[in-house]
């Protein structure tokens, strides 16, 4: 582990250091991130979490574990917007507030910041018999409101060779898992190629289609075969990901009633959706109303 020294450092923020490394080494199987807990005072001191500006806490943000969990950095950055003295302070205690209100525990993570990051994700599928193989990713970096918007693949951000160790990556979690079905292994991407799970979704997500059309695999086919315990009657050497496919969806910014409706058609476009002309598009669901999806 690498302590990147921003300032002469005194025997107890030495020792400080020592503290945080050693919870590092211990959080270095579960991800990138320091679970923090207490009152802000608690820790305000430590500069290895926090920078001194004018006597007040700064924000400060832990980077910690390369994609090989290998070796961990820790750096502190603070944000332009948080330079004003006590800004982080109360950013902190509303953070804290806002999770006891909701979940009634105010301990707070402390992450890597990544900054304009891609979203990544990997098609997965395994079978009883521990077979497991990925059907290559899909490229989820423009949303709206936090909510994917367009997905695409193959992505433009990854060569060649990241890309394999993604996907190996990702069928090495879900192998390791015993996983069972469709599923989708989730990554950020940083500027420089580095790569950070996010999370695994155990179900077939909205953008499948797109995967389907580069591989000729039906997912929703096989997720069911599979839970019937019929093996994969492929492997990993049959996957081939040929052309590029991109799907947007469609979402309802308010309610009311679909006057016309002209749904898209022609070789190599899909268009999903239970619109109809005339129907009513009610407040109570989801505002994905319709996606579309294409070829070639």
């Amino acid at each position: 582990m690498k302590w990147i020294q921003t300032h002469a450092l005194t025997a107890r923020q030495q020792e400080q250091i020592r503290s945080l490394q050693e919870t590092c080494r211990r959080a270095e199987p579960f991800g990138h991130s320091v679970f923090l807990s207490g009152e802000l005072n608690h820790f305000g001191e430590m500069d290895c979490f926090f920078l001194g500006y004018e006597g007040q806490a700064l924000a400060a943000v832990l980077t910690l574990f390369q994609p090989d969990a290998r070796e961990a950095e820790v750096t502190a950055f603070v944000r332009p917007d948080l330079r004003r003295q006590g800004r982080f302070t109360a950013l902190f205690a509303a953070a804290r507030g806002e999770a006891e209100a909701c979940f009634g525990d105010g301990a707070l993570y402390v992450e890597k910041l990544i900054q304009a990051p891609r979203h990544i994700e990997f098609q997965v599928m395994g079978d009883q018999q521990g077979h497991v193989v990925h059907l290559g990713e899909r490229d989820c970096s423009i949303q709206r409101r936090n909510q994917k918007l367009i997905e695409e693949t193959p992505s433009s951000a990854i060569s060649p060779a990241l890309r394999q160790e993604m996907m190996d990556a990702a069928a090495g979690a879900a192998k390791a898992a015993g996983y069972l079905g469709a599923g989708t292994v989730e990554f950020l991407l940083d500027g420089d190629g580095r790569f950070y799970f996010i999370e695994m979704n155990p179900r077939l997500q909205v953008e499948h289609p797109v995967t389907e059309f580069v591989t000729g695999v039906d997912i929703v086919k096989w997720q069911i075969r599979i839970a019937a315990g019929i093996p994969l009657d492929f492997t990993q050497e049959d996957i081939r990901l040929t052309g590029a496919a991109i799907e947007c969806r469609v979402n309802a910014t308010g309610c009311g009633t679909v006057d016309f409706l002209h749904v898209p058609g022609g070789p190599w476009v899909r268009f999903d959706t239970a619109l109809y002309q005339g129907c009513e598009v009610p407040p109570y669901y989801d505002p994905m109303i319709g996606k579309m999806i294409v070829y070639a």
